[in-house]
């Protein structure tokens, strides 16, 4: 019996068992799926940032990401080719994502414009920030520019670079130049085509010459100084600015040489003895002839020819108003340092033609006038009232001379003496109305004749000065100026118009006579009464040779001689008060002018040379 349990009872039990374990399997749930992880690494570029960095995130994750651009940038796109931000990125693998960006280009309008007097290189327009933008401010003729509204910049070039929207406008003013000066820059290529000290020294000087002549003393006192505060007295740069543009042979323009310097000078003189008013005047007789006889050379050998020429009209014409404004400031200038002598011009146009003829020395060709002549076709009561003449003719020169291969120049002029030691201006008509070939070319302008006329006249009128005024010895050789090492110890510059200023300032203010009293006609006597206050040694300075030496003696039948150290000796004879040599001078009967002070002999003037007496 046990043993048959036995089985049964393991059978159960092993039913049991496999029952259990059958409806254990069946009710257990499934197990759990692999789940994928991935990275997101996420970057930005130059010019902003992004809201994460990234990290790992289950597959199927949705992950939002922002870029945020910096000041001045905008966002570009994402590194996928999304312009979408903020952007969302599914998870489904390893992703690498970067946001770039761009710089952001403003835009800025400029706006440029010009004031009364000018014009500008552009009116502006639209521009992309940093831009650089240059204008140009050009003033018109008789206008200068002043600055810039809208920049503390004074340069007519400007560069401004744009970060705003800006508004410009160029400034200028007016110049007042007179309109004579205008037509000349006009003429001449505009203001422009000079360079700022040819501007300074020629508008000081005609500018600074307006305000004297309407009585703004001030206001051409500070033109001047302002010229030789900025270029000094001598300096090199005077002729720096003047080499081959004026006053040369092939130069268009003869304005001076230096430029306005002369003329500068002269006005500062003025300046310096404070433009004293009129009172006394200087007799100046222009003796004009209307037509001439004229000897002049042809080409190529200087061959003479003889033609017949009339005065050219411009002399003539409005009332010579050519000549006046020619000697405008050399007048006034005369004035100054004769303490108040004003120079009265009266014009006298002889009724018959004169004589020119010319000779040459091998270098020069010398072309001159019958002055004499001319002079004394003048009437008496003239002659009597004149101080200084100037006699004008038909020019000699064929053309302008530049057809001529000579070595030196044409010279039609210069200074001279007439009667009792009066100085004459000696000029061709052609020396006023067109440039000489070693001058310039063509034909003058107004404002040439009044920056150059000045610079001739003063250098003439020296000349009678320092003869005159022989005692100063600044003129012991002719021209002696242009060595440098001539001139007196106590003399500054080196110009030849330093020398005449520094001869005015140092000598000739301080001389005796004085410049008032000697430039005046002096005083002819007559010998009727007294004849034998000739009498005496007499001499002409500088003494070249025994001629200049003279004893005047007379006889016992009351003759009287002239009598040179030289051993030659000639009568002399009186007829009507006046002195006249006989004829048996060498040099022909000439009148004698017998010059006195106080009823004393002081000089006899033979040949138109002063013989002192001693």
């Amino acid at each position: 019996m046990k043993k048959l349990l036995f089985p049964i009872v393991f059978a159960l039990t092993a039913f049991l068992f496999v029952y259990s374990c059958s409806t254990d399997e069946d009710d257990a749930p499934p197990p759990a799926a692999i789940v994928k992880k991935y990275t997101l690494a996420v970057t930005a570029g130059e010019g902003g940032s992004v809201s994460s960095s990234g990290g790992t995130y289950s597959q199927g994750t949705q992950v939002s990401i922002t870029a945020t651009p910096s000041s001045g940038f905008a966002f570009s796109q994402w590194s996928n080719g999304s312009t979408t931000n903020p952007i969302t990125v599914t998870l489904n693998s390893n992703t690498n994502l970067s946001a770039s960006f761009t710089a952001i280009i403003n835009s800025y309008t400029l706006t440029v414009t010009a004031g009364e007097g000018g014009t500008v290189s552009t009116e502006g327009g639209t521009y992309d920030e940093g831009t650089e933008v240059t204008i140009t401010a050009t003033p018109a003729e008789g206008y200068e520019f002043v600055g810039w509204e809208g920049s503390d910049s004074t340069e007519a070039l400007l560069t401004l670079n744009l970060n705003s929207n800006q508004t410009i406008s160029a400034i200028f003013k007016s110049l007042d130049l007179p309109q004579n000066l205008l037509n000349f820059y006009n003429e001449n290529g505009g203001r422009d085509s000079f360079n700022s000290n040819q501007i300074l020294a020629l508008e000081a000087l005609i500018l600074g010459f307006n305000k004297i002549k309407i009585g703004d003393f001030e206001e051409a006192k500070l033109m001047v100084d302002n010229v030789f505060n900025k270029i000094p007295y001598s300096e090199s740069l005077w002729m720096d600015n003047t080499h081959g543009f004026s006053h040369c042979k092939n130069c268009s323009l003869n304005i001076g040489a230096p430029i306005a310097y002369y003329g500068l000078r002269m006005l500062d003189d003025i300046i310096f003895l404070g433009n004293p008013e009129k009172n006394g005047i200087i007799n100046m007789t222009v003796v004009i002839a209307p037509c001439a006889v004229v000897s002049r050379p042809t080409t190529p050998n200087l061959d003479e020819e003889i033609v017949n020429l009339y005065v050219n009209p411009k002399i003539i014409e409005n009332d010579f108003q050519l000549l006046k404004n020619s000697t405008a400031l050399f007048r006034n200038w005369v004035k100054a340092i004769t303490g108040g002598l004003e120079i009265n011009l009266s014009f006298v146009q002889i009724d018959n033609c004169t004589n020119v003829n010319f000779t040459y020395d091998g270098v020069n060709v010398f072309s001159y006038p019958d002055t004499h002549n001319m002079i004394n076709s003048v009437s008496e009561s003239i002659s009597e009232e004149t101080d200084f003449w100037w006699v004008i003719a038909p020019s000699g020169v064929p053309g302008d001379g530049s057809d001529f291969d000579i070595q030196g120049d044409f010279i039609t002029g210069g200074m001279g003496l007439y009667g009792p030691g009066l100085p004459v201006f000696i000029s061709d008509d052609a020396w006023f109305t067109r440039k000489p070939e070693h001058m310039g070319v063509g034909d003058y302008n107004e404002i040439e004749i009044m920056a150059y006329m000045p610079q001739w006249f003063q250098h003439e009128f020296m000349h009678h000065l320092f003869r005159k005024w022989n005692e100063f010895g600044l003129e012991e050789s002719g021209h002696q100026w242009f060595d440098r090492s001539t001139w007196p110890s106590d003399f500054i510059g080196v110009y030849e118009s330093d020398y005449y200023a520094e001869s005015i300032r140092k000598r000739f203010l301080n001389s005796s006579p004085s410049l008032r009293e000697g430039l005046k006609a002096p005083e002819k006597i007559s010998l009727e009464s007294n004849p034998s206050i000739i009498l005496g040694n007499y001499r002409r300075e500088p003494v070249e040779n025994l001629w200049h030496e003279v004893n005047i003696t007379i006889n016992n039948n009351g003759q009287f001689y002239w009598n040179n150290s030289a051993g030659v000796s000639w009568t002399l004879e009186i007829v009507d008060g006046l002195l006249y040599s006989g004829d048996d001078c060498p040099y022909g009967i000439q009148e004698l002018n017998v010059i006195s002070a106080g009823g004393v002999v002081t000089e006899i003037y033979f040949n138109n040379e002063p013989y002192t007496k001693i």
